[in-house]
């Protein structure tokens, strides 16, 4: 397809359909998403054909729990998240034009396992400086892109076995402590001696769509090195939505950080397990060697934008997280 085909099909796409495409990608289950939207599913539907018509993909792939994404999907939904986000700001530029228009706008990525709490916890400092701040925290894929690139983040918290290539980032700390997350009733917990193989057995929550490793959990390579095909039950990208799908009693994840922690065991029965040494040790041979460990990094797409006390504020809200 020539790029001013391309460009033409594009033209056609609504706010509604980029909303439908990002719950779609988060939720994973057509009748959901038009619950979220307050309409029929026949609509959802209906989009979706729009959108695979002017794609010329199928993007969303039908199993018997729900969809799965396509390649494609997945590597458009990070761009069509941060569309819709600045889509959403456009009300409150609306009303309040001068307000907008005199702060400095940042755009923060994290993990979703880093997610709760940052938001305000960064504008609560911004107002005790007195600093004229418009940050925004979005969750989900990331990746390196260019300084000029408006469309993207400004700055970046990411999982990585290593940094990311050709852009500078600054190691925080470690993620040493991920942990299984399910219901109290879960029977994943009756086998928790063989833990590390009773995962393989339950159908898995996705909550982050790292970038080093092409959008697929580092669960689904294991599952793969092991002869087995994991179930994946949903791929969220907000802890509301992890909570939802693991209460419904089926499915486990794996989270990282004590603020994700604290806010799954509040919200409903949901037990937090560390994960097992051994699945440790062969998910980092899986990637970067025994001896790697998974890092989480910063990175300043903009330097400009990235005052020191914000970047120091994010490091040490990281370090909080995984170090105490």
């Amino acid at each position: 397809m020539n790029d001013i085909l391309t460009w033409r099909r594009l033209r056609r796409l609504s706010l509604f359909d980029l909303e439908v495409f990002v719950l779609l990608s988060q939720k994973m289950n057509s009748n959901k998403v038009a619950e979220s939207l307050d309409v029929l599913p026949s609509k959802v539907s209906r989009t979706l054909s729009g959108l695979r018509d002017t794609f010329n993909d199928p993007l969303f792939v039908r199993r018997q729990r729900g969809f799965e994404p396509t390649p494609l999907a997945m590597r458009l939904y990070p761009r069509a998240d941060a569309l819709l986000e600045m889509a959403k700001e456009m009300p409150h530029e609306l009303m309040q034009p001068e307000a907008a228009n005199s702060n400095a706008r940042i755009r923060i990525s994290t993990p979703t396992a880093l997610s709760q709490g940052l938001l305000k916890h960064l504008r609560t400092l911004a107002e005790a400086r007195g600093e004229k701040l418009d940050i925004a925290v979005v969750t989900g894929g990331t990746e390196p892109v260019a300084p000029n690139d408006s469309n993207q983040v400004d700055m970046a918290i990411y999982y990585g076995f290593e940094p990311w290539k050709h852009v500078e980032s600054r190691l925080i700390c470690y993620n040493n402590n991920p942990m299984v997350v399910a219901v109290k009733d879960h029977p994943i917990w009756q086998r928790k001696a063989e833990l590390h193989l009773a995962m393989l057995d339950f159908p898995f929550v996705v909550n982050e769509l790292p970038s080093f490793n092409e959008g697929r959990d580092p669960m689904e390579d294991y599952a793969n090195a092991m002869g087995r095909t994991l179930e994946i039950e949903a791929r969220v990208s907000s802890l509301p939505d992890l909570v939802a799908i693991l209460q419904e009693g089926r499915a486990y994840s794996i989270i990282g950080g004590r603020g994700s922690q604290e806010y799954l065991e509040a919200h409903g029965n949901i037990v937090a397990v560390t994960m097992p040494a051994l699945l440790r040790r062969k998910l980092h041979s899986l990637f970067s060697g025994n001896s790697t460990n998974l890092g989480v990094y910063l990175h300043c797409n903009k330097p400009s934008l990235c005052p020191g006390w914000l970047v120091e504020a994010l490091t040490q809200f990281v370090k909080r997280n995984y170090e105490g």
